[in-house]
């Protein structure tokens, strides 16, 4: 992939990002999930529906990068993060084999989206009303 054709999908469910055991899956399995373990500690991802009652923060909406990706592409976050950094949207970032994934703040996803096609990136899904 050529850094000058990032294509970044906005999910349209909102998430959120807590700690300790994920939420059991709903009735829909679609969409990102994602449990990580550092030191002992379990963080997850999960759909905000599912996330909240958890305790966990949000909610976020999830930019995917069309992929799938390269494992040797490089700077591709980069291209990303550094006008999401620009517009002082904060972001959470993950990655799984085929992709990565930026959750921003969904009260933020509307300015995160004009922050990256105004760097040039496609962002399709979904239009977020700005708050």
């Amino acid at each position: 992939m050529s850094l000058d054709r990032i294509s970044v999908h906005l999910r349209p469910e909102p998430y959120g990002i807590g700690r300790g055991a994920a939420p059991p899956s709903g009735a829909s399995p679609s969409g990102l999930r994602a449990t990580i373990t550092c030191d002992g500690m379990p963080s997850f991802v999960a759909p905000w529906e599912e996330a909240r009652s958890s305790g966990a923060l949000g909610p976020y909406r999830c930019l995917s990068v069309r992929g799938p990706l390269p494992m040797d592409a490089v700077g591709i976050l980069a291209a990303l993060l550094e006008p999401l950094a620009h517009a002082r949207i904060p972001v959470f970032v993950l990655s799984d084999r085929d992709t990565d994934h930026v959750l921003v703040p969904a009260d933020r996803a509307a300015a995160a989206r004009v922050a990256l096609e105004g760097a040039g990136i496609v962002v399709d899904g979904p239009r977020v009303a700005p708050r």
